[in-house]
């Protein structure tokens, strides 16, 4: 079970480092284009966002009709959909407030 934790951490790792890469090499950590994004001057973040949400929406479900694994820990690819609560709407309103 050691090995395991271990593997799956250093997966996290290396993705995680290469997803903050990403984000940087996309220009996500550039405040001239986040600010130009805001006030709908460029609208380069907005398709990037756009098109990989549509990619990764398409992915999850295409992993999940073909019963997939997940390559580091062997699990099935699934998820639970459940009735927002309280708790969701609250931390909803806070973020809306950040």
């Amino acid at each position: 079970m050691r090995d395991r934790s271990m593997a799956t951490r250093v997966a996290a790792i290396l993705f995680g480092s290469g997803f903050g890469f990403l984000l940087s090499w996309g220009q996500f950590t550039s405040p001239d284009r986040i600010r130009d994004m805001l006030l709908f001057e460029d609208l380069y973040l907005y398709e990037m966002m756009f098109s990989a949400m549509a990619i990764g929406f398409i992915g999850i479900r295409l992993l999940r009709r073909f019963h997939a694994r997940a390559l580091v820990s062997g699990d099935l690819v699934a998820w639970v959909t459940e009735r927002p609560a309280r708790h969701h709407i609250t931390g909803a309103f806070l973020f809306g407030l950040g």
